[in-house]
């Protein structure tokens, strides 16, 4: 027997020895079937106010189209819309398996009517409007934009010299409140892009701003300014101070319906002009409760 039949006869022994042993096959995961159509329930809590619940069994995330240009996540979701009109609701629930989608029809009969009150001297709206016009704009001092843990025990970023003057675009803005209870922000036609607005970091054309996120860009919206919980509150998809991203409980990356402020302080700077100040509180993606706070001047 030669070579050549020697090793034919020892590959075959090893084929058939190789073939006998069974390698170890993990057991296969079973998926849960995509849910087949995403349900939630509409309550009309009045004043022109809706909350939306999911009702969609299985599932684990939950994104909302609120018809109204703005977007929710979670298992519920609160909206006031400020006109009438009919508005499609729609919820996409997320399983494991898949996604289904849901919708449904609010009909909002009348415009939402502002109660703002009289402006009256004193009040923190006087402070805000003079009880006819006033504009505020970011202040050009170190902190005027500031993020930190909400007790302040540290600050994690704040703006200096640096940024007034790379982000010109972000101070150059204003937001004029008047007597009668309306907010015009002015963004000059330029804004400070971040890539969840659709941008590289660098001052961008307004008119540049995706379909998604143009509700933060200029715009006239209402307000409330509460002097019993010394609270401004600013009404209407996109309306915002400070940045965009900051608003009640998260950080968004798409506008909301609105966003109430803590006014924390009302003083004057060494030139006798007026000074706000305003924070808004948020939880972190890991759970850390921190807070956004912004700094204007009167112009």
């Amino acid at each position: 027997m030669n070579n050549k039949h020697i090793f034919y006869i020892a590959l075959a022994i090893f084929l058939m020895a190789f073939s006998g042993c069974e390698p170890d096959i993990d057991e296969k995961i079973s998926l849960p079937a995509a849910p087949t159509e995403a349900t939630f329930t509409v309550a009309d809590l009045g004043d022109n106010t809706y909350l939306f619940t999911n009702t969609t069994e299985g599932g684990f995330l939950f994104q909302w189209d609120l018809g109204n240009g703005a977007t929710e996540t979670g298992e519920e979701v609160m909206v006031t819309y400020n006109d009438a009109g009919a508005y499609i609701v729609t919820l996409t629930a997320f399983n494991a398996g898949g996604h289904a989608v849901g919708s449904k029809s609010v009909i909002v009969d009348e415009d939402l009517v502002i109660m703002t009150g009289p402006c009256e001297a004193g009040t923190l709206m006087e402070y805000l409007s003079n009880c006819d016009s006033k504009t505020w704009k970011l202040n050009p001092a170190d902190g005027a934009l500031l993020v930190a843990p909400a007790d302040f025990s540290q600050i994690w970023w704040q703006s200096g010299q640096g940024e007034v003057d790379e982000r010109f675009c972000a101070w150059d803005d204003t937001w004029t409140f008047t007597g009668d209870g309306k907010m015009i922000y002015d963004t000059k036609g330029d804004i400070w892009g971040e890539d969840y607005l659709g941008f590289d970091f660098a001052c961008s054309p307004t008119e540049d701003m995706p379909d998604a996120v143009k509700a933060w860009g200029d715009g006239t919206h209402d307000y409330a300014a509460s002097d019993a919980t010394q609270q401004l509150e600013l009404i209407g998809v996109g309306a915002f101070m400070g940045i965009p991203k900051a608003a009640n409980g998260s950080e968004v990356g798409f506008p909301v319906a609105g966003v109430t402020y803590e006014v924390s302080d009302m003083s004057q700077n060494a030139e006798g002009k007026d000074l706000l100040t305003i924070q808004v509180f948020y939880t972190t993606g890991n759970g850390e409760a921190a807070v956004w706070q912004f700094t204007y001047v009167e112009e």
